[in-house]
């Protein structure tokens, strides 16, 4: 039997999904522009990677996605620099503030912040969602497309 309510509330959380994933694209965009890095081209590429996997292994898109848009909102073009070396902490800390005023629930919140500090193995990974956002960051730099794109912006470092 169809309901009314449970549509309504599976539209509510598919919206507020999408609103998290919009939310944290732009955010990132504008931190990319600020930081100048990472390149754009390199968080899409992770980021269609991020969809492909979260298919394939039936976890949450979304939180995926934001985690992935989420990862580098600290990063400076310096290669060796203390940001570049800490920017998993650096930028779960800003996420966590990012988080927090969008009252995005605790669960959440420590699945994205798990993804976020463990994509760079500091830490080990607690749920599937951390495993497909570090195996689809870590494809842009395993793959051709990646690789080339990361050359290039090194070059404009």
């Amino acid at each position: 039997m169809f309901s009314f309510e449970l549509f309504f509330f599976s539209l509510q959380i598919f919206v507020m999904n999408d609103d998290r994933v919009r939310l944290s694209k732009e955010l990132m965009r504008e931190q990319a522009m600020k930081n100048k890095a990472p390149s754009w081209l390199l968080i899409e590429l992770a980021v269609s990677k991020g969809k492909e996997l979260s298919m394939k292994y039936n976890v949450d898109e979304s939180l995926v996605l934001s985690s992935l848009y989420l990862a580098h909102t600290v990063f400076d073009p310096g290669w060796k620099g203390e940001i570049q070396h800490n920017h998993t902490t650096l930028s779960s800390t800003f996420a966590k503030k990012y988080l927090d005023e969008r009252s995005v629930d605790h669960e959440r919140q420590d699945i994205i912040l798990n993804a976020i500090q463990a994509h760079h193995n500091a830490i080990p990974c607690q749920t599937k969602v951390a495993e497909v956002m570090k195996n689809a960051e870590c494809f842009k730099f395993v793959s051709v497309e990646g690789s080339l794109i990361w050359l290039h912006a090194l070059g404009l470092r």
